[in-house]
């Protein structure tokens, strides 16, 4: 029995062919070669492949259904707005108004801040962020050091009228997510941000080898001076890992916090 195919199919296996040419040409091909789809086509040919999707479902359901159907038009519009919404925020500071932080109808509109649903750090993502940062601190006490830390800093931010920020009342809040919040809304760079960070705890730690060893004030300062430019280094390093790369563990420290943490008698905890 021989296999007669619908014109219908001819029509769908040329589509599908076309689907995985045209992306294939587009990045496969070099730019100068004749075959080379541009990207300029790809996107013309993926707006009339949207439209024409609107097309056969308005007409699956108002021309064979008998339904007349706006859901579809208020969908294109969401769409629309969610593409919209992307670009500004991608725009930065090159806007009319130069702002980094707001789109340029904002700007003109007079707000202060994003809304909530433009935001870009949602509460899930906060929550995620103070989850990952807390797995670094190995123990109970290391842990609440940095969220002490943390809301200390947080009631500072607040106390400055820092816009946009709620931050949550438990102790889960490490000093790195309220520092990372505070470079984001002042417009810090990243890596100045990273190393302010870094020069933080290096300060702390070297000013606590003053007062235990004792170290001495000038051999602290020369301490400093010798290890500021491995801190750069190392910052420019942190900077070109990947998230899933991102990690360390210090043993001795670990071992001498958690007996730290059940000791007796607790002058301080460091």
């Amino acid at each position: 029995m021989r296999l007669r195919l619908h014109p219908d199919h001819y029509v769908y296996a040329i589509l599908l062919g076309l689907a995985v040419l045209v992306p294939t040409l587009n990045l496969g091909v070099a730019d100068g070669s004749a075959l080379h789809v541009s990207t300029y086509t790809v996107t013309l040919l993926g707006k009339y492949l949207c439209y024409a999707l609107l097309a056969l479902a308005v007409d699956l359901v108002w021309g064979f259904g008998g339904m007349l159907s706006l859901g579809h038009g208020a969908f294109f519009a969401l769409g629309g707005y969610a593409m919209g919404m992307y670009l500004m925020r991608q725009s930065g500071a090159r806007g009319v108004y130069g702002n980094a932080e707001l789109p340029d109808f904002m700007v003109f509109l007079d707000w202060k801040e994003l809304p909530i649903s433009w935001c870009t750090m949602p509460p899930r993502m906060r929550t995620m962020t103070r989850s990952h940062t807390g797995a670094q601190r190995e123990t109970r006490e290391l842990r609440a050091d940095g969220g002490d830390r943390g809301l200390a800093l947080a009631r500072l931010l607040r106390d400055l009228g820092v816009a946009n920020i709620s931050w949550p009342r438990e102790r889960a809040l490490p000093l790195a997510t309220a520092f990372a919040w505070a470079a984001r809304h002042w417009d810090i760079p990243r890596a100045a941000t990273l190393e302010a960070y870094a020069w933080a705890w290096l300060e702390g730690q070297v000013l606590a080898g003053v007062k235990l060893i004792p170290l001495g004030q000038v051999a602290g300062q020369r301490l400093l001076c010798v290890l500021a430019t491995p801190l750069a280094l190392a910052v420019a390093e942190g900077l070109a890992l990947k998230d899933d790369d991102i990690g360390g563990s210090l043993p001795a420290l670990a071992m001498a916090s958690a007996l730290h943490e059940t000791q007796y008698t607790r002058l301080f905890r460091s």
